[in-house]
């Protein structure tokens, strides 16, 4: 077991939906992510690679990894390190879909594993970088 890694009775959970509820609208977490990214924010994105809500927490993972995909952003040793440790953790992210669908992953099976919601956050982080980063190059 790796220290610092593992689920704790001081980490939140923030559920993360894409398409929730019965119109299919993403969750607040996602929402407030999303306007981070519009808003280029990435300093903010990545202290949240530290939250203590593993749902902040993952998105935080998925966005930065896009963001330095697409050399947006150079995530620091430390940062990189962390990201590391989190594809074996046991630290669990809530997910829903639709009206009653809920389902708990952990950071390792999301992270390192092909899971639907794993692939679904990562397609929406590189869309979501991609189209924040055009409009930024549109800008300037």
């Amino acid at each position: 077991m790796k220290h610092g890694y593992t689920q704790n009775a001081q980490e939140q959970r923030s559920v993360i939906g894409f398409h929730c509820s019965f119109f299919g609208r993403p969750t607040k977490l996602v929402l407030e992510m999303e306007l981070a990214i519009k808003r280029s924010e990435h300093e903010k994105i990545r202290k949240l690679l530290f939250s203590n809500d593993t749902g902040k927490r993952y998105l935080a993972v998925v966005l930065c990894e896009a963001l330095e995909e697409q050399k947006v952003i150079k995530l620091t040793n430390l940062e990189k390190l962390y990201v590391k440790g989190l594809y074996d953790s046991e630290s669990e992210v809530s997910f829903c879909a639709g009206c009653a669908f809920f389902e708990s992953h952990s950071f390792r099976d999301l992270l390192g594993e092909h899971t639907r919601f794993g692939e679904e956050a990562r397609k929406w982080a590189f869309k979501k970088v991609s189209r924040s980063n055009s409009n930024y190059n549109h800008q300037n």
